[in-house]
C-alpha cells in the first residue's frame, strides 16, 4: 500500500522494517484495525492509540533520519528507562517514507495537569508531603539514570495514585549519558521542571520537595542557589511564552471589519453585549444617557454598561489632541494594545479580566475613536480594595501578613516579565489576605523578556506611594513602605547585597512622590473658583 492511500490517522502503510521487542505487538493488526483513535496531530508529528498501544509518528525526512531520528533515539532512551520502571514499557521502532514510528505499551494512570487540578486540592496535607517526597525521589532515580529532560511539562509525566508511582513520557527532546547526574546538572534539570507546578502548588509546597532533594543536591540549602533556580526558571517561561503565547492568541480571538471598524470579539462574547458597543461607536451619547459613569477625564470614559446577558465595563477613548491622534496612525492604538496585552497576561497565568470585545475607528480624531468591553465585577470596585487595605493596615500583625503578600505578588508579577508602569494599589484587586485577585487598568503595561531594576524601582516606588496616601500617614513614609521594600528585597536576592542602600534610595523617592502630589492637589484647590 502506498503512503498516499494510508488509512486515517496513519501518515504512511504500514512499514516493513519494524524492529519488535514485545512479540505481541503486531503492526499490521493495528494498522487494519477500526478501534484507532487519534490522540494528537501537528505538521511533523501524529500519536494515536490501538489494541493497548501509543504510536508516534514523526515527520523528519528521508535523508535527514540518518543524522537524527526522533523516533529511533526515544525508542533506545525508553529502553535505558525501562529497566527503572521510569516510563512507558517499548516496544517497537520502524519507518516509512519520509515519517518514522516509534510504539510504546499503553499504561494506566492520569497525566500530572489533570491529577494537580482535580485531585490534588482534595488531599490531606499529609498525603500531599508523601506525593511531594515521592516527586523527589522520581527525579532522584531519573538523574541516577543520567536522564536529562529539557522538555518537563506536565503532559509529559504520567502518575500512579493507587502505587504513587510517577513515570515520563515524550522523551525525543531528552539527553541520556552513561554516568549518573552531578549536582550542577540536576540544578539544571530543576530549572526545566519547576515552571510548570508555579501556577498550581504553593510555595511551601515546592520548597518541601527541595527539601527532600538536599541530601542529593547539598547546594540547595543555600538561598542564592535556590534563587538561582527559581530566576533561570522565569527566564525560561520568559522565553517561552514570548515565542508562543501570540500564536495562542488568536485562537482567542475572532477579527474583522465593521463598516470600516477594526471589531475584535472573544469567543462566547454574548450578541447583546456586541449590540452595545456598535451603538456606542454610532451613538455614544444614546448609550451614555442609559448607563453608569464612574470616570470621566480628558482621555477615558469609563462606565458600567448593563444588558440582557450582564453587567460590562466599558472604557472609552477619548482623541487627546492632532498630534497624539496623529500617532495613531503610525503606532498601535491604546485599544487594540490593551485587548493583546490583557489576553497575553492571562496566557502568563496572572489574573486579569478577559476582555470580550475591542472595537477600533479608523478616525483617530472622533470623540470616542476607541472602546473596550470587559465583564463587570464587583470586586473590582476600588472601594472594596480600600476598604480592606484599612482595615488590614490598622493593626502591625494584619499589616506585616498583607505587605509580605502583596510583595511577594508584585515580585512574581515582574518575573514574568510584566512592568506595570501605573503600580498604584487602588489598580490591584485583593483577598482580605493580601492575595491577588485582579489587575485592571493596563493602558501602562510592558510585557518584556528581561525586566531591568529600574522596572522593578518604577513599580514599587510607585505602590508604596499609594500605600502612605491610602494610610493617611503624613510625613516622611513610615513603616508601610519600609516593610514591602524589606519583603520584595527578602524575595529578589540580587538585591540583598545591598539592601540598605536601596532602602534609603527607594524610601526617598517615594518621599519626593508623595510631596509633589500634596503640592500638586494643594495648588489645584487654590485655582478652584
Amino acid at each position: 500500500m502506498h503512503a498516499s492511500v494510508a488509512p486515517e490517522p496513519f501518515p504512511t502503510s504500514c512499514p516493513e522494517n519494524w524492529q519488535i521487542i514485545r512479540c505481541d505487538f503486531e503492526p499490521r493488526s493495528i494498522w487494519n484495525s477500526k478501534t484507532v483513535t487519534l490522540v494528537k496531530k501537528t505538521a511533523t508529528r501524529v500519536v494515536f492509540k490501538s489494541d493497548g498501544f501509543y504510536i508516534k509518528a514523526f515527520r523528519t525526512g528521508f535523508l535527514l533520519r540518518y543524522i537524527r531520528d526522533p523516533a529511533k533515539k526515544e525508542f533506545m532512551l525508553a529502553k535505558r528507562l525501562d529497566f527503572r520502571a521510569l516510563t512507558a514499557p517499548p516496544v517497537a521502532w520502524g519507518s516509512c517514507s519520509d515519517w518514522s514510528y516509534v510504539a510504546t505499551r499503553e499504561i494506566d494512570g492520569a497525566d500530572l495537569q489533570t491529577f494537580l487540578n482535580t485531585e490534588w486540592p482534595l488531599l490531606s496535607s499529609i498525603e500531599q508531603a508523601r506525593i511531594c517526597r515521592t516527586f523527589a525521589e522520581f527525579l532522584e532515580n531519573l538523574a541516577a539514570s543520567g536522564f536529562f529532560q529539557p522538555d518537563f511539562h506536565l503532559n509529559n509525566i504520567l502518575f500512579y495514585k493507587e502505587h504513587c508511582r510517577f513515570m515520563i513520557i515524550d522523551l525525543h527532546r531528552a539527553q541520556i549519558h552513561t554516568h549518573p547526574l552531578t549536582s550542577r546538572a540536576m540544578i539544571r534539570q530543576l530549572s526545566w521542571c519547576l515552571p510548570p507546578f508555579m501556577d498550581i502548588i504553593t510555595d511551601r509546597q515546592i520548597l518541601q520537595c527541595v527539601s527532600f532533594l538536599k541530601k542529593t543536591i547539598p547546594e540547595l540549602a543555600g538561598k542564592k542557589t535556590r534563587f538561582s533556580i527559581l530566576d533561570d526558571s522565569f527566564r525560561k517561561m520568559r522565553r517561552h511564552w514570548a515565542k508562543k503565547n501570540t500564536r495562542k492568541l488568536e485562537k482567542v480571538q475572532f477579527s474583522k471589519k465593521d463598516k470600516g471598524d477594526i471589531l475584535i470579539t472573544s469567543r462566547g462574547c454574548p450578541e447583546d453585549a456586541l449590540n452595545q458597543l456598535r451603538l456606542f461607536s454610532g451613538k455614544p451619547e444614546h448609550i451614555l444617557e442609559h448607563c453608569h459613569i464612574i470616570k470621566n477625564s480628558r482621555h477615558t470614559l469609563c462606565a458600567m454598561l448593563s444588558c440582557k446577558s450582564g453587567n460590562y465595563f466599558l472604557k472609552a477613548y477619548r482623541s487627546s489632541g492632532p498630534l497624539k491622534a496623529l500617532s495613531y496612525l503610525l503606532r498601535k492604538p491604546k485599544v487594540l494594545k490593551q485587548w493583546e496585552t490583557a489576553w497575553l497576561m492571562r496566557l502568563r497565568h496572572i489574573p486579569v479580566a478577559p476582555p470580550c470585545a475591542a472595537l477600533q475607528k479608523p478616525n483617530p480624531w472622533s470623540s470616542f475613536y476607541g472602546a473596550l468591553l470587559v465583564p463587570w465585577s464587583e470586586d473590582a470596585a476600588k472601594e472594596s480594595t480600600k476598604k480592606i487595605l484599612r482595615t488590614a493596615l490598622g493593626t502591625k500583625k494584619s499589616r506585616g501578613i498583607i505587605l509580605r503578600n502583596l510583595a511577594q505578588e508584585l515580585w512574581k508579577i515582574h518575573q514574568k516579565g510584566i512592568f506595570h508602569g501605573d503600580c498604584k494599589i487602588t489598580n490591584f484587586v485583593l483577598h482580605p489576605s493580601g492575595k491577588l485577585k485582579e489587575i485592571f487598568d493596563l493602558d501602562s503595561v510592558r510585557i518584556k523578556t528581561e525586566i531591568r531594576d529600574r522596572h522593578r524601582i518604577t513599580d514599587i516606588v510607585c505602590m508604596c506611594t499609594s500605600l502612605e496616601k491610602l494610610s493617611g500617614e503624613s510625613g516622611k513614609p513610615g513603616d508601610i513602605s519600609k516593610k514591602l521594600l524589606s519583603f520584595y528585597i527578602d524575595a529578589h536576592y540580587p538585591w540583598q547585597a545591598k539592601q540598605d542602600m536601596l532602602t534609603t534610595t527607594l524610601l526617598d523617592k517615594v518621599e519626593r512622590k508623595i510631596h509633589k502630589s500634596r503640592s500638586r492637589k494643594a495648588h489645584f484647590r487654590e485655582t478652584l473658583p
